[in-house]
């Protein structure tokens, strides 16, 4: 195994366990938020829920399904270590509980490195298993805001802000980083 190689795995465990560390829990009003790989995350003691009282961008789309619109907001782009964990929410006006894939079949979520300009996927973890939601398993309720978590490998330390993309709506663009 190259040296390379092994930096990749150990930054996917090392992504697997903080993800798990800030996406694994319950709201309680809302049930469990989604962790990494699918469905519902298990509750622990030690894990905190994603903050979504910052907004850092929010913007509403239409899906396509059934004149459906969602509303997705940004609520943290945050360094930990070699890695950047992205926290959104999504809620829509429809009547029902919606999977995210029915929602909008296509929830790829990159980051775009505008100094470098780079494109940065979901890693992945030691399982190969990505480090976000499923999209068949995660439910979102009628008007309530379900938090998601993604994992990717972080840029360079002079990036500050990065483009968001969530599936086919219109990037956020400049979201900061924090540190």
């Amino acid at each position: 195994m190259s040296t390379h190689l092994s930096v990749r795995c150990g930054g996917a465990v090392l992504a697997a366990v903080l993800l798990a560390a800030t996406a694994s829990c319950s709201d309680g009003a809302r049930g469990p938020v989604a962790g990494p790989g699918g469905g519902a995350a298990t509750p622990t003691a030690e894990a905190a829920a994603p903050d979504t009282r910052t907004e850092l961008a929010t913007a509403a789309f239409p899906t396509g399904w059934e004149g459906i619109e969602a509303t997705v907001t940004v609520h943290e782009l945050r360094r930990r270590g070699e890695l950047v964990n992205l926290v959104f929410s999504v809620s829509h006006d429809g009547a029902e509980r919606i999977n995210l894939y029915t929602l909008h079949n296509d929830w790829a979520v990159t980051l775009v490195d505008p100094v470098n300009s780079r494109r940065h996927t979901v890693v992945a973890d030691g399982n190969q298993e990505p480090l976000q939601p499923d999209t068949v398993s995660t439910y979102i309720a009628p008007g309530t805001p379900t938090p998601l978590s993604y994992g990717f490998t972080a840029p360079p330390p002079d990036v500050t802000a990065m483009d968001v993309y969530i599936a086919a709506f219109p990037p956020f663009r400049d979201v900061p980083v924090s540190p």
